[in-house]
């Protein structure tokens, strides 16, 4: 009987060793650029069976954990997907869309400290794009094939970092930032330089990025942060601790003196050079998204409203003489939604925002908090580009859902 007991694993067990299958599973989707980069043939096998571990290791941990609006989004998302590719239906292409959702959630719901996996995250993503610019090479996305293009602006070098890409790098950072901070607010200790760590970090991947969309994005995020906490706290009398009451002051001080002082610096910085943005390729092409919407408003009708084209449709449309100055993507996640998967996807996008809002006005849980933020930040990210198809954005989508739907104490079923 004792044998017995020993040698069967504990649920708890289970779960640590799912932990980890989890982490590494989703290291492999966040550090291999493989949208990016033509990757060697081992690395394209290594991310595929990673997706395939990885999902089963997620649908695992989330059947043991209770959790609300997770299940649902996911099997919305699976039965668009169904219906979106049954009379072409493509497994490697399913796989790649919905299984890092799927992971990220599941590494939600596991991990114990998840303001540490995003800190850290936030850290390496900085490291990376700082190690880039410093050296002026791309240099991992070289690590793991051929590169597709090199992102020049004016001459100016931008990191692309862990990511692969410039933009989505930024507004990888950006997101992660959000999240972060949200958490901070019920860190036991270190507070102030667990902020100081995020702030810096988010600052050094946006600035070497030379992501301009980043910084709106970051604006609106913290404007949507400051709103929910006054609407939060509208009832009740807002106390601020002796420290911040002299310590903020200052710390404000001498941001606005160190900024006038290397303004000149900092506004050289492509990210700061928003009146370049008239008459940009970049610019134009995202405009370019309201002429796509009357070519898909003219020739779709019948199912394809509803369920759209099909996976990389739009992709493949834009890339046969749709496209503008050779774009394959108009930057636009919303009018991709709409082309590939139709209004049905849409219409879920926005109740899951809904629901979203909700949480980061009502939710008790800073972790309930955080996963809105994070949803909300790349679905406004969704204004500047493209991130239907890239895995380390629908992975951090899928984390920010696991925290969305966690309920408090992260119970498991035994």
């Amino acid at each position: 009987m004792t044998a017995a007991v020993v040698g069967r694993r504990t649920p708890e067990r289970q779960r640590r060793q799912t932990s980890r299958v989890l982490f590494l599973t989703a290291a492999v989707i966040a550090l291999v650029p493989v949208d990016f980069v033509q990757v060697t043939a081992t690395w394209r096998y290594v991310t595929l069976a990673a997706l395939v571990v990885g999902v089963i290791a997620a649908l695992w941990e989330l059947s043991h954990a209770d959790t609300v609006v997770v299940w649902p989004a996911l099997g919305f998302g699976a039965l668009v997907l169904i219906f979106n590719q049954f009379m072409n239906f493509n497994p490697i292409g399913f796989l790649t869309l919905l299984a890092p959702v799927v992971i990220g959630a599941g590494l939600a719901v596991a991990v114990r400290n998840p303001l540490a996996m995003l800190v850290g995250l936030s850290v390496l993503l900085a490291v990376s794009m700082g190690v880039e610019l410093a050296m002026h090479q791309h240099l991992f996305s070289q690590f793991f094939g051929a590169e597709n293009y090199t992102a020049y602006s004016r001459d100016i070098f931008r990191a692309r970092g862990l990511i692969g890409q410039a933009v989505p790098a930024g507004m990888i950072a950006v997101g992660l930032a959000a999240a972060s901070w949200m958490l901070s607010a019920s860190a036991p200790t270190n507070r102030t330089s667990i902020r100081w760590v995020i702030a810096c970090a988010a600052a050094v991947s946006v600035l070497t990025s030379g992501t301009r969309s980043a910084i709106v994005c970051g604006g609106a995020l913290a404007l949507a942060i400051g709103a929910a906490g006054i609407y939060r706290n509208h009832r009740s009398r807002l106390a601020i601790g002796h420290r911040v009451a002299w310590a903020g002051p200052l710390v404000l001080a001498v941001g606005i003196v160190l900024t006038a002082a290397y303004w000149t610096t900092l506004s050289n910085q492509r990210v700061f050079s928003f009146d370049l943005l008239a008459g940009s390729a970049s610019l134009e092409n995202r405009n370019y998204a309201s002429l796509v919407f009357e070519d898909w408003s003219e020739g779709c009708s019948g199912t394809c409203v509803v369920f759209g084209s099909g996976a990389r449709s739009l992709l493949t449309a834009l890339g046969n003489g749709l496209g503008f100055h050779g774009f394959t993507t108009v930057d636009n996640v919303f009018m991709s939604l709409l082309w590939d998967f139709g209004i049905l996807m849409l219409v879920g996008l926005a109740v899951l925002v809904m629901l979203a809002i909700r949480a980061l006005l009502n939710a008790d849980s800073a972790n309930n908090r955080a996963g809105a933020i994070l949803i909300l930040s790349i679905v406004l990210s969704g204004l500047f580009y493209d991130s239907l198809y890239i895995r380390p954005t629908l992975l951090l989508f899928g984390i920010g859902l696991g925290l969305l739907g966690i309920t408090t104490g992260k119970t498991v079923k035994q």
